[in-house]
């Protein structure tokens, strides 16, 4: 099950277009049992959760933060697993995505803008 947020869609025009994602009415709320967070906007909102009251409702603290809008530092400081886009992996002093269960770490892929093609 995937749960996300967007404060500019409406809850069951998505779940209409596609089944299985469960949007949730704020942004703490998907937090709950999560296996990660994917950060896929720049919503006010989602810089504004509390990270530290929000590792608790997670049942792994891996945040991936395709916006850049997280502050790595308060994701770690609060017990996540940081992961960026163009940015460097961070982790929680003595912890890794393998001590959360995961075989590999995530990689940061540069994006496309930036990828060159072969002449």
């Amino acid at each position: 099950m995937v749960s996300a947020f967007d404060p500019a869609l409406r809850p069951e025009r998505v779940e209409l277009a596609a089944p299985g994602i469960r949007m949730t009415e704020t942004a703490e709320a998907v937090f709950d049992g999560a296996k990660a967070v994917v950060v896929a906007t720049e919503w006010p909102e989602s810089t504004q959760v509390d990270l530290a009251s929000m590792r608790a409702r997670v049942s792994r603290p891996v945040i991936f933060d395709g916006r850049g809008i997280i502050d790595p530092g308060l994701a770690v400081h609060a017990g996540f697993s940081y992961r960026g886009i163009g940015r460097a992996a961070r982790e929680p002093a003595g912890t890794g995505l393998a001590a959360h269960g995961a075989s590999a770490p995530a990689q940061v892929l540069p994006s496309a803008a930036t990828s060159s093609s072969p002449d």
